[in-house]
């Protein structure tokens, strides 16, 4: 821990403070030394000391050294003081996890006070990104079939773009399984260097295919922990009926994608990464202190739903 001590940003008019507190009661002393004089040279000394008794040279003294003061205090403040700061090494982990959106039809009831599943939970992770600090996150998507949304990043915003973007027409196999999107998980924590391994399904639960369970004890092995969300009511709701228009006349819809994220900077950074900060404060922001650098990744594909 390391504290700075106060500072000026002109000391050099400190000095002028301490002789204007000097030289104003230096003159108060001489103009009342002088004013008596006066006094003496032209009243006699039985009516002087009648004109002087409703005089309080204390009170005088007191205002003069008030006036003093307060013309240094003035001189103080137009040097511009400084307080000192104060750095605070803590030493503290980053958290490394996904996010699991269910892409499923299932995830189209609107039984969320009006909106639907898929709207609600979106929602609600945009609101989480928008308060996560440091953290890494990525997204993963899936239904019938898992893939990843965006990798996992300090950019939380690029994250917020890609889950805009999701809905269920994402996915090329709808149906709603829960083992795929934790066998990816997995995998793309195995392939990477993470402090911690988490993933967090966001699901309406409704297991179609796959074996979750299953999934779910072999990440618990590989150290992988899995938090649940909930979307959806008591009562439930409607899934609404699938659209009958196609695509091309054979597919129900077509996606193409082509993404990239962390392509380049343009500064004189000579660490590995200037966007990779060590801590909320604004002494630390900029320094890797040897974290790991953002990756750079490229992502394009097309899915086509039959």
């Amino acid at each position: 821990m390391e504290k700075a001590s106060l500072t000026f940003a002109w000391p050099q008019l400190l000095p002028a403070a301490a002789a204007a507190v000097a030289v104003l009661l230096l003159v108060h002393a001489w103009t009342a030394k002088r004013g008596l004089r006066r006094l003496q040279g032209v009243v006699a000394p039985r009516l002087r000391d009648q004109l002087l008794r409703s005089v309080s040279f204390g009170r005088r003294w007191i205002k003069a050294v008030t006036l003093a003061l307060a013309t240094a205090l003035l001189i103080g403040a137009i040097a511009r003081p400084q307080g000192g700061f104060q750095t605070v090494t803590v030493d503290r982990s980053t958290v490394d996890f996904l996010i699991g959106l269910d892409l499923s039809r299932s995830m189209l009831a609107e039984d969320m006070n009006g909106k639907s599943r898929l709207e609600a939970a979106k929602e609600s992770t945009a609101a989480f990104l928008d308060r996560l600090g440091a953290d890494r996150v990525g997204l993963l998507a899936f239904a019938g079939e898992a893939f990843i949304a965006a990798p996992i990043t300090q950019d939380h915003e690029a994250v917020k773009r890609n889950l805009a973007a999701l809905s269920t027409s994402s996915v090329a196999r709808q149906g709603s399984d829960l083992g795929k999107a934790i066998q990816l998980a997995l995998k793309t924590f195995e392939t990477g260097k993470y402090e911690t391994k988490a993933l967090v399904l966001i699901t309406d639960g409704e297991q179609l295919q796959g074996d979750a369970l299953i999934a779910a004890r072999d990440a618990a092995r590989k150290g992988l922990r899995i938090y649940t969300v909930g979307a959806g009511s008591i009562n439930g709701a409607r899934i609404p009926p699938e659209p009958e228009t196609g695509v091309l006349g054979f597919a129900r819809n077509a996606q193409f994608y082509v993404s990239g994220y962390n392509l380049f900077s343009i500064d004189n950074y000579l660490g590995w990464d200037p966007e990779v900060t060590a801590g909320q404060g604004v002494f630390s922001r900029g320094y890797d202190f040897g974290n790991y650098p953002l990756s750079r990744s490229f992502m394009a594909g097309i899915k086509i739903g039959l």
